[in-house]
């Protein structure tokens, strides 16, 4: 049986064009987990305890695909100056699932 791979994904929360947000993902990552013998499983950016806990019971892997800053803030810091760009939507979503990936319990 193929390995379930979790991989999160950036927003559309840059993209103010954009009518409806989004979950978006470079296909690099879905490819190469295909490529290797897994199925890929596009997270969203979703930050709900809940939600995650369901997923991680089936995932066989996780992927944190990277993007945007982590916002400074998260570790006690403020944002330097104005190149830092920040997704608090994927933020949010994806500190939870990587405390939840990582958590002894």
């Amino acid at each position: 049986m193929k390995p379930l791979i979790g991989i999160t994904c950036a927003t559309s929360y840059f993209d103010k064009e954009a009518p409806n947000p989004q979950d978006r993902m470079n296909m690099s990552y879905t490819r190469a987990v295909e490529m290797t013998g897994g199925i890929p499983v596009i997270i969203p950016a979703i930050g709900s305890p809940t939600y995650i806990d369901g997923l991680l019971d089936r995932l066989d892997g996780v992927i944190l695909s990277g993007g945007a800053d982590l916002n400074p803030q998260a570790y006690g810091e403020s944002i330097f100056n104005g190149t830092v760009e920040v997704d608090p939507w994927r933020d949010e979503s994806e500190l939870l699932f990587a405390a939840k990936v990582l958590s002894t319990d």
